[in-house]
């Protein structure tokens, strides 16, 4: 499968050095790509778990493949948007008040709506 997912999705911006946004050759779609090597704590596996657990939740990717080849775990999901980091150059260094403020109702909304499906998210940045 991470042979497929070479010839089928072409790297347009690694993200880390497990990670990498991507566009699906055969749909066109943007996705994210993670990869780890594979071992019992995987980290992939939890959150494969997670995507899957709150895949009817608003601003929650779908999850397109997990799996496991040779010596990696994958994980391939829909790409949302641009980062937060990119948006603050797109607005030439600073978000305005109006832009924050609408952001971080979005993010408090999102962690409700975990926090209601009994989810504790332990690595809000």
């Amino acid at each position: 499968m991470v042979d497929q997912c070479i010839n089928t999705y072409s790297a347009l911006k690694n993200g880390g050095r497990r990670r990498a946004v991507s566009i699906n050759q055969n749909t066109n779609e943007k996705v994210a790509i993670k990869i780890e090597e594979d071992n019992s704590l995987s980290v992939l596996r939890n959150e494969a778990r997670m995507y899957t657990d709150l895949r009817d939740m608003i601003g929650i990717p779908k999850m397109r493949a997990w799996g496991n080849e040779g010596k990696f775990n994958y994980l391939v999901i829909d790409h949302l948007g641009q980062s937060l980091e990119d948006l603050r150059i797109q607005c030439g260094g600073t978000l305005s008040l109006k832009t924050t403020l609408l952001l971080g109702e979005q993010m408090i909304q999102r962690i409700e709506a975990l926090h209601s499906r009994g989810v504790i998210h332990r690595d809000v940045k």
